[in-house]
């Protein structure tokens, strides 16, 4: 297999995931029948479509970008080389672990502005902005960061990986 196909594997795998866990998002739309006070229809409807929207979107452009995301994943490395080193499949695994915490966290955080936003017209600012919510955006924040560190920096951090085991096999100048 060349790294454009492993790539493009990799997409379609986590596409898959993605896919699934935009199923396991349908009890959300049990808020749809139970009302709640104080909650108008269009929230609870946009509340509940909401998760499995942002994953299934999600989940289909992985599979229909797959190409492209995996050329961006590539970049830097010759088109005629079809030969995978380690250190290729470990660019490609970082940044389909990237893309992973990406496809996770992206819609906990739509779903976290949504519950804030139906907080907002129903409790205090000092519920809406409790520890646990503050916990909440700050560990979602950092995972996207990440994600993103994963994504668009696996090529870094190859360097490195590489670095600190070249430098662990270096024999001290002796004189």
């Amino acid at each position: 297999m060349t790294k454009h196909e492993i790539g493009v594997l990799a997409c379609r795998v986590l596409s898959i995931y993605t896919i699934i866990s935009a199923v396991k998002t349908i009890y959300y739309i049990v808020f749809l029948v139970q009302p709640i006070e104080g909650v108008s229809t269009t929230w609870r409807i946009f509340a509940s479509v909401v998760p499995f929207v942002l994953f299934a979107t999600l989940g289909i452009l992985l599979w229909v970008l797959a190409d492209h995301i995996v050329v961006h994943m590539l970049a830097g490395t010759k088109a005629s080389d079809s030969k995978v080193a380690s250190l290729d499949i470990q660019s490609i695994a970082f940044s389909t672990v990237g893309l992973f915490v990406l496809a996770d966290v992206i819609p906990r955080i739509s779903q976290l502005i949504v519950r804030l936003s139906v907080k907002v017209h129903n409790a205090p600012l000092q519920e809406l902005l409790s520890a646990r919510t503050k916990v909440q955006a700050a560990g979602m924040v950092a995972q996207l960061a990440v994600g993103l560190g994963l994504f668009f920096g696996a090529r870094g951090l190859i360097g490195i990986l590489k670095a600190v085991r070249e430098a662990g096999m270096r024999e001290p100048d002796g004189g």
